[in-house]
């Protein structure tokens, strides 16, 4: 990712990847932060947090958490990979309502172009970032007919 059009008009909106389906389930929502911290810092961009409630349940997988998330760290695809959709063995998404919620950017440490950024900068970024998700999911959870109980659980998988 790079910024061309000048710091201030630059965003980086940073959603959870699509193996977040792979290890979700109707009890809690699993997301995969992908690692764009030092992106974002890089180009002195605001990072946007955006939750997107319901994705999870539109295509089921076949649970095998320990052996999936074996082979998506060796070969980076879980096996097995077996969706069940809306007709049953299909990839076309069940009809379930969703909600997006996009958080307040988060603006960056100052840093200059072309120089290392301190994985202390990353870190605390990383650490606002997660945050603002577990904020974000207690306010919101609620305007989702099946996420009023759910629990998040964060992971950098």
């Amino acid at each position: 990712a790079e910024c061309t059009s000048g710091a201030s008009a630059c965003s980086v909106v940073l959603a959870a990847n699509s193996c977040q389906c792979w290890f979700s389930s109707p009890t809690h929502d699993l997301l995969f932060i992908p690692a764009a911290h030092r992106i974002a810092i890089e180009q002195n961009a605001a990072l946007v947090p955006v939750l997107s409630l319901g994705e999870n349940l539109q295509l089921k997988m076949v649970n095998l958490p320990s052996l999936q998330a074996a082979t998506y760290r060796r070969i980076g695809f879980p096996v097995p990979f077996v969706l069940s959709g809306r007709w049953l063995f299909t990839p076309f998404p069940r009809k379930t309502p969703l909600v997006y919620v996009i958080g307040k950017p988060l603006q960056p440490p100052g840093h200059t172009p072309g120089q290392h950024v301190e994985s202390v900068a990353v870190d605390e970024l990383h650490k606002q970032y997660y945050e603002s998700l577990v904020d974000l999911f207690e306010r919101y959870k609620h305007l989702h007919p099946d996420f009023k109980d759910a629990k998040i659980v964060l992971t950098d998988a």
